[in-house]
């Protein structure tokens, strides 16, 4: 213990006079310690615990530079620091009903050769039992590690189950994780996780410090050298014998970890340390644990990460913290506050500092006041879920009304993240009083969401999204397409359907594309329509093109932002179909990283009931039969598919324009034939004249997918008549009927204000059906199911590999196409597809093995 004393004051001679000066009352604590060691520490204990204290109080008061002096492995060395012995790792991981389909991959980490894991603890409810069950008991798993189980039976803290766990172990450390494992950190950060060297102090990669000035704590994002840290949150590692009898009831359930930090600064007397990583994904990582723990996050920092790490993100459209910025919903009455209640209450639950106004009033609930001033009427509470509001008594002048709005906002947060108001004719923007105050608070980046009072009882879907989603709410731009040749009455109903659809105050373009060949009633149709959502813009066709060229020309994105949904007129769609799109939008390309994918291509209005694919002809086809009869969890849930649907769909624009370069070097045939198929045994190769032939080509050469949605009884946002046209011929009555059954689906429609017997519902909130889904929100992007061209499960990785094979297959060579990118964003270069990555006579692409995947393919069917 002397000579270990000897080096330690050798080396803080080293530091500055100041840092020697502070150490100098630890150092005394520490020979305190190392008297009474023996009678103190039981064998529960290891020996270095006390040289443990001492780092940890060393890191938390001296600062950096002696951290990075203390974190070198000679130093651990004479310290008699242990290193992370393979055998000395228990992982606790909490199984919830969202991530138990996930628990495979979110276990596989932990298997791997580096990996120091040597038992597993898993908690979870009874409700997912079943599930867990089924996982644990392979044979592979249980041969590897010693995992055992924890049902918990109330509904308490999830970090308080975790702790009591952690508590329990037998092993020298202990690696806590939230129901999301590791994911989300990079591989060589998962790695240092499994495998590090340790201090006996808590090492993770994401934490916080406790700011003195007020409660809210600040967040810590790693950097290129460790740093010391008040709390850390999971997953992170800590040493059993510091929380071993730990009292979880000192630990308050509210912002828990960090409460959890405290404790042991208190208690054990012990700092926590952030580990150094060189990857700006893991900052990314870190800054949205931050927001989901309500830790302040720093947004120009994260910036910067995002910079750094290509993903463009621009400073007006930068986010604020989730959990510690504020939005406010203003409403014209408090009946709409009623019928807007399913989202206040929602967002409220989920942590968000919601704050309500309400700017007209029932006369017979207010005190007397001069209606000369507007006077604000606050700290009242809704008989829903206990929601605060307050409510403006307006005035005849509206400036003051304004100004008053505006006073609400800054007092009620002056960091207003999103401001939703309802507006009884949001069509006359220029002439709303508060139109100075909405456009004061956007120039300052808070997210303006503009609804109209009509719209509102059909806004349950709001409720499920992030304040992240809610923030790119006017992000994306959708145009509508409209492709018509000589179907009137088909046309009207579809512009009729079109026109009774909610648009939640977003303002879309339509397009109409008339054939040359169009009737003077179709022509007449179009002349008379009135859209008041956007502009209208018509193009006729002067020479017959044919569908293949009217559906590829009618669309054509104008940046990334901008969606085409195409819609033949033989569609019809649902009043709700717009909320539908907007919903997947916001979640899967303007919502959190991990939900991101390029690989996918757009979102299906239809539910597919048949499959068209198979060289045989046509099958029937029920995604939840299929979800039953290989066990997945939820039978209900949205999926992808590598069909394009052209009965009413979005397309990316990104995709769309890789399909139009795709098109062009095809119809070229200066790569290949154009009777020659891309994909083996598909019934599509045999439509010559189809968009949707070419289209399938790129999705399986690229392995793109397009979401699905699934509900119950196939109900659907777009159906499709089958009326005699381009792919439709005349046909017997009986048969005609048979074949239109097979195709029409039914459409989800408004929700009705009166039950069955006439007698109205009241004036609460009404439920759409479209959060008629798992956990009643879209899942995350790991937990959507994959299905190919033929209907069948697969995985991302599957698909991708497939393509990647045809292509070399194809070309005679490894294409640019089918090379791992490390991290760079897909180009979306169909040229890519037909390039050699290598000389084309120094390869020979897996031949033997594309063979097989036909014959498999083949045999499937």
């Amino acid at each position: 213990m002397d000579s270990r004393m000897s080096i330690l004051l050798v080396l803080i001679v080293i530091l500055s006079s100041t840092a020697i000066f502070l150490l100098s009352g630890i150092l005394e604590n520490f020979k305190l310690a190392s008297n009474t060691a023996e009678q103190n520490l039981t064998n529960d204990y290891p020996v270095s615990l006390n040289n443990s204290l001492l780092l940890g109080q060393l890191q938390s008061r001296v600062g950096q530079k002696l951290n990075n002096l203390i974190s070198q492995p000679a130093f651990l060395e004479v310290m008699d620091i242990p290193y992370y012995d393979a055998g000395t790792v228990t992982a606790i991981i909490p199984v919830t009903v969202t991530s138990v389909k996930r628990l495979r991959k979110l276990l596989q980490p932990l298997l791997s050769d580096e990996s120091s894991v040597s038992a597993i603890t898993l908690i979870y409810s009874p409700e997912v039992s079943e599930h867990v069950d089924i996982v644990i008991r392979d044979e592979k798993l249980k041969s590897l590690l010693d995992i055992s189980s924890i049902i918990k039976m109330d509904s308490r803290d999830e970090g308080l189950d975790i702790v009591s766990a952690a508590c329990q172990s037998l092993t020298e450390y202990v690696l806590i994780m939230d129901e999301d494992g590791l994911s989300g950190l990079h591989e060589e950060t998962q790695s240092g996780m499994l495998s590090h060297l340790l201090a006996d102090i808590p090492m993770g990669y994401c934490g916080g410090n406790f700011r003195l000035q007020n409660s809210a704590s600040s967040c810590l994002l790693p950097l290129v050298e460790p740093q010391s840290a008040s709390f850390l949150l999971p997953p992170f590692v800590v040493p059993t014998a510091l929380i071993r009898g730990f009292n979880t009831s000192s630990t308050l359930e509210s912002n828990f970890w960090e409460n959890f930090g405290r404790s042991l600064v208190r208690n054990e007397g012990v700092g926590v340390s952030i580990q150094e990583s060189r990857h700006n994904s893991d900052r990314v990582w870190c800054f949205t644990q931050c927001q989901k723990s309500g830790v302040i996050t720093d947004d120009s920092f994260l910036g910067q990460c995002e910079a750094e790490a290509g993903l463009n993100t621009s400073p007006g459209q930068r986010l604020k913290p989730e959990n510690s910025t504020s939005l406010a919903i203003i409403l014209p009455n408090r009946n709409d506050l009623n019928k807007f209640s399913s989202v206040a209450c929602r967002l409220l639950q989920s942590g968000y500092n919601t704050h309500v106004l309400i700017l007209s009033h029932d006369s017979d609930h207010i005190p007397s006041h001069d209606s000369s001033f507007p006077w604000l009427h606050e700290q009242l509470t809704s008989n829903v879920c206990k929601l605060s509001y307050s409510i403006l008594h307006t005035s005849s002048n509206n400036f003051a009304n304004t100004e008053a709005v505006d006073y609400w906002i800054k007092t009620a947060n002056e960091s207003m993240s999103v401001i939703i108001i309802g507006k009884k004719d949001i069509y006359q923007y220029s002439q709303d009083p508060f139109n100075a105050v909405l456009k004061r608070n956007a120039a300052l980046g808070t997210t303006v969401i503009e609804i109209p009072q009509q719209d509102l009882p059909y806004c349950d879907w709001i409720g499920s999204l992030t304040l992240v989603e809610l923030r790119r709410w006017n992000a994306p731009s959708v145009d509508i397409t409209v492709i018509t040749d000589n179907r009137p009455k088909s046309l009207k109903r579809l512009l009729d359907s079109l026109q009774k659809a909610r648009y939640f105050g977003d303002m879309l373009d339509i397009r109409i594309n008339i054939e040359q060949t169009a009737d003077s009633q179709t022509r007449n149709i179009i002349d008379t329509f009135q859209w008041e959502h956007g502009r209208t813009f018509v193009h006729h066709r002067v020479v017959h093109a044919g569908l293949l060229t009217a559906i590829v020309e009618s669309w054509y994105p104008g940046s990334n932002d901008s969606y085409g949904v195409l819609l033949e007129d033989d569609v019809e769609v649902s009043p709700l179909f717009y909320a539908w799109i907007k919903l997947c939008l916001l979640r899967y390309r303007y919502g959190s990283l991990s939900n991101q994918r390029s690989t996918l291509f757009g979102i299906s209005l239809y539910q597919q009931k048949q499959i068209e694919l198979r060289p045989e002809g046509r099958r029937p086809f029920d995604a939840q039969l299929l979800f039953d009869i290989f066990g997945l969890l939820y039978r209900n849930t949205p999926y992808l598919s590598q069909i394009p649907c052209s009965w009413g769909a979005v397309y990316f624009p990104e995709h769309w324009r890789e399909f139009h370069k795709y098109l062009m070097v095809r119809f070229s045939e200066a790569w290949l034939p154009l009777r020659e198929p891309v994909v083996p045994h598909v019934r599509s190769n045999r439509w010559s004249k189809s968009w949707k032939r070419f289209f399938i080509e790129l999705v399986y050469l690229r392995g793109y997918v397009m979401l699905y949605p699934n509900y119950d009884d196939f109900i659907s946002f777009s159906t499709n008549h089958l009326e005699i046209g381009s792919h439709v011929r005349e046909q017997p009555r009986s048969i005609y009927d048979q074949k239109k059954a097979l195709f029409e689906l039914p459409l989800m429609d408004l929700p009705s204000e009166f039950d069955e017997g006439g007698k109205s519902k009241g004036n609460g909130a009404l439920s759409t059906g479209l959060l008629d889904l798992p956990g009643a929100q879209l899942p995350s992007w790991e937990d959507l199911p994959v299905l190919d061209l033929l209907g069948s499960l697969a995985s991302e990785d599957e698909i991708i590999e497939r393509g990647k094979r045809r292509q070399a297959r194809l070309v005679g060579c490894e294409t640019v196409g089918s090379q791992d990118r490390d991290g760079i964003a897909q180009g979306f270069e169909a040229e890519e597809l037909f390039t050699c990555q290598v000389d084309k006579s120094a390869v020979d692409r897996d031949r033997e093995v594309e063979e097989i995947d036909s014959i498999l393919i083949h045999d499937d069917m």
